[in-house]
């Protein structure tokens, strides 16, 4: 075999990731633990924060990121996909699980706003909650790996 050598497949690839444009929605259920971690943006480009001893932590300080499974309806079956933002949207989201169940119930996810300009808001949808059957049903859904990878790039562009 030659020197090529290619990257195995990835979890953590664009496809996997929850995309909406400006006034666009998705609806849901969020499963799993939250992944949190600290990324740095520099040339338009996540680059995730090594911690003690980070070069880039002397340029500028990281911001906070979390992902999260968000289960949707794709191509005429439940997926799992992955829902990644920062701390503003971390906030909202821990304020409403303290009223509902967000493993349990469907919400609404819509993004307001392009670049810099962009807000999200997440709303339990009416008459959402999941059944005993429907709770099972998404439970045999594999959920995607959240953490990031030695070799993985910013693979959301």
């Amino acid at each position: 075999m030659g020197a090529l050598k290619f990257r195995e497949a990835s979890e953590v690839s664009a496809k996997n990731f929850v995309k909406l444009k400006d006034g666009e929605s998705i609806q849901g259920v969020f499963r799993g633990s939250v992944y949190e971690f600290r990324q740095h943006w520099k040339d338009n480009r996540g680059t995730l924060c090594t911690g003690s001893g980070c070069a880039l932590c002397v340029e500028k300080k990281p911001g906070f990121r979390f992902r999260l499974n968000f289960i949707t309806p794709e191509g005429g079956q439940q997926v799992a996909k992955i829902f990644e933002q920062g701390w503003t949207v971390y906030e909202a989201m821990r304020a409403l699980h303290t009223e509902y169940d967000l493993e349990t119930t469907i919400v609404k996810i819509t993004r307001y706003g392009t670049g810099t300009d962009t807000s999200y808001s997440i709303l339990p949808v009416k008459n959402g909650t999941l059944s005993e059957e429907q709770q099972a049903k998404l439970a045999e859904i594999p959920l995607l790996k959240l953490e990031h990878t030695a070799t993985e790039d910013d693979v959301r562009d």
